[in-house]
C-alpha cells in the first residue's frame, strides 16, 4: 500500500516537472518570435476585445509600429473600435524597448487554452502580432493585474501627448 503511494507521488512528480519544463519551452519559443518581430521594421497587433455589447459586436483594436527612416524614432498609430479612439505618436528606442516588455510580460502569463471571455464589467484581451512571415498569439490571463499593462501603456502616452 505504501509502496503504491510512493509510485503515485513520484509519476505526479514526473507529470509536473513534464509540464513545467513544456510551459517554458513554448515561452522561450515566444520569447524568440517576438524578438524577431520587434526586429522588424514594421508591424501590426491587432488587440480582440471581448466582454460587454460594444467590446463583442465592434471587435477590435489595431496597432500599427513603424521605424522612421530619418533615425531611430518609431511611429506608433493605434484605432480602437470600441470608444473610436485614433492615437497617433513617437517613441524612442528606449521605448520602443518598454513596449516589447510589455509583450514579454504578458508572454509570461500567457495561457494557451484561454477563450476570450469577458463581461460589462471587465473587456477581456488578446494580442497577435503579425509581420509578413511572422504571427504570434498572446493570450494573457485576465484575471492578473499585467493582462492589461499594454493598455495602460498606451492610454498614457495618450495623457503625456
Amino acid at each position: 500500500m505504501i509502496l503504491k503511494r510512493i509510485n503515485y507521488l513520484i509519476l505526479m512528480v514526473v507529470f509536473a516537472l513534464a509540464g513545467f519544463v513544456y510551459h517554458q519551452h513554448s515561452s522561450e519559443k515566444m520569447i524568440n518570435q517576438l524578438d524577431a518581430i520587434f526586429a522588424c521594421d514594421q508591424f501590426k497587433v491587432t488587440i480582440p476585445h471581448h466582454g460587454g455589447y460594444a467590446a463583442t459586436t465592434f471587435g477590435k483594436g489595431i496597432l500599427r509600429i513603424h521605424l522612421q527612416t530619418k533615425d531611430s524614432t518609431y511611429q506608433l498609430r493605434y484605432k480602437d473600435a470600441i470608444d473610436r479612439r485614433k492615437l497617433e505618436f513617437i517613441i524612442d528606442k528606449e521605448e520602443y524597448c518598454q513596449l516589447k516588455n510589455l509583450f514579454a510580460k504578458l508572454i509570461e502569463i500567457h495561457n494557451p487554452t484561454k477563450k476570450l471571455s469577458g463581461n460589462c464589467l471587465t473587456i477581456d484581451h488578446n494580442y497577435i502580432l503579425e509581420t509578413n512571415h511572422q504571427k504570434l498569439v498572446i493570450k494573457p490571463d485576465k484575471d492578473l493585474s499585467e493582462s492589461n499593462c499594454l493598455m495602460n501603456w498606451l492610454y498614457s502616452k495618450e495623457l503625456n501627448n
